[in-house]
């Protein structure tokens, strides 16, 4: 399944630049949709390879809790963490960019 959406950066966990297994470049992040009031659904997003490196080059410092993403990812699937009441949806990134019409939301 593809799917392309607008989330929000959370404040629950700073983006992360690391390197994969495999020695490619890896950005992992939450991030949330809030389709409707009181409604958020919470993603866990792991961009990988050169995109994910142009990415962080070009807007890693300036990414803050709130910060409207266009995202589009695959590979989704539904995860519910121990302990948790709530799901999150994990997704493999393809493409992602800071959305024009950046606007700051409520996070969680």
């Amino acid at each position: 399944m593809k799917v392309q959406a607008i989330l929000y950066l959370s404040k629950r966990q700073k983006p992360l630049a690391t390197r994969a297994l495999d020695g490619s470049f890896c950005v992992t992040m939450r991030a949330f949709d809030r389709s409707r009031p009181h409604h958020t659904e919470l993603w866990f997003l792991i961009f990988l390879g050169d995109p994910a490196a142009e990415f962080w080059q070009k807007h890693g410092a300036d990414l803050t809790p709130g910060t409207q993403l266009c995202v589009h990812a695959d590979g989704l699937r539904c995860i519910q963490p121990r302990g948790k009441n709530s799901a999150e949806i994990h997704a493999s990134v393809t493409q992602m960019h800071v959305h024009p019409t950046q606007r700051n939301a409520d996070h969680p």
